[in-house]
């Protein structure tokens, strides 16, 4: 196979993988108009965000620890490190009619934060699976602070 066969190939594979994600992202948003709260995938967080970028009223939450945060985060996000003493507290001081993106290291620690939100009373969270990373794997980018 020669450098031009392998050039059209790999396109053809980012093709499909560009209609993939596109199609994904649309059945999410009609899928999850009703959930209030929803697993997603990266592909899913980031048009989620891409989506919401002026809406006041989504807020993206890490929930790693500082030094985590600090060498990589999701544009836009805000640390409540889960290990802090006053992690519940701080959770509880969002505002719970605001929609929230939730995402830690590798899924765990934002999946354990879904029912805390439910029982404090959240109206819509996401959880994005997979975590820091499954988004760098896209490869969808961080920034450091």
């Amino acid at each position: 196979m020669n450098i031009k066969q392998k050039f059209t190939k790999f396109q053809l594979v980012l093709v499909v993988f560009l209609l993939t994600a596109i199609t994904q992202a649309q059945l999410f948003a009609e899928d999850t108009k009703e959930k209030q709260f929803v697993n997603i995938t990266a592909v899913e967080a980031s048009a989620l965000i891409q989506k919401n970028l002026e809406n006041t009223d989504f807020k993206i939450i890490d929930v790693r620890t500082p030094d985590e945060f600090n060498a990589g985060h999701i544009s836009n996000s805000q640390m409540i490190d889960y290990y802090a003493d006053d992690f519940l507290t701080r959770l509880n001081e969002l505002d719970k009619n605001k929609t929230y993106l939730i995402y830690c290291r590798s899924g765990n620690r934002s999946g354990k934060t879904i029912p805390m939100m439910k029982k404090l009373g959240f109206k819509k969270v996401y959880n994005m699976l997979g975590g820091v990373k499954s988004w760098v794997s896209y490869p969808l980018p961080l920034v450091q602070d």
